[in-house]
């Protein structure tokens, strides 16, 4: 888990199109995603308790990580959990609109968000945001 506290930058999006395609994201808010830096930065709270910060134009966040609780409300819009397994954080995602599975790993030099979720024709489909560590001033 070491690995993935820091703060990250956007490097690549892979197929991120489609997940934002999925979760019924507009035409115009796609395109400023597709665009837009990211930033974000996972950090150390407590026992079993992290950060995870985004920052972009597009979407901003600020979630506190709690391994093995269960579901929490983020935005009054999704439910996450958390799940530590193999030094990869496993999130199960319910929405409003779409459900989907994310996957944060690291992926020597880069931290990785995979997106998992099952299209209309019932096959797995998956995206990925591939960030690079970000230079410390």
């Amino acid at each position: 888990m070491d690995s993935l506290l820091r703060k990250w930058k956007l490097k690549k999006n892979d197929m991120f199109d489609n997940f934002l395609i999925f979760t019924q994201t507009n035409w115009y808010q796609r395109q400023v995603a597709l665009c837009s830096n990211i930033d974000l930065t996972l950090t150390k709270k407590g026992e079993n308790i992290y950060n995870k910060k985004v920052d972009s134009l597009f979407y901003g966040a600020n979630e506190t990580i709690s391994f093995g609780e269960g579901y929490k409300e983020y935005d009054n819009e999704i439910k996450k959990n958390y799940v530590l397994k193999d030094n990869e954080i496993h999130v199960d995602v319910i929405g409003t609109v779409a459900n989907w599975k994310e996957l944060i790993y690291y992926k020597k030099p880069y931290l990785v968000v995979e997106y998992i979720w099952k299209g209309e024709d019932d096959e797995e489909h998956k995206a990925q945001q591939i960030y690079e560590p970000c230079e410390e001033n």
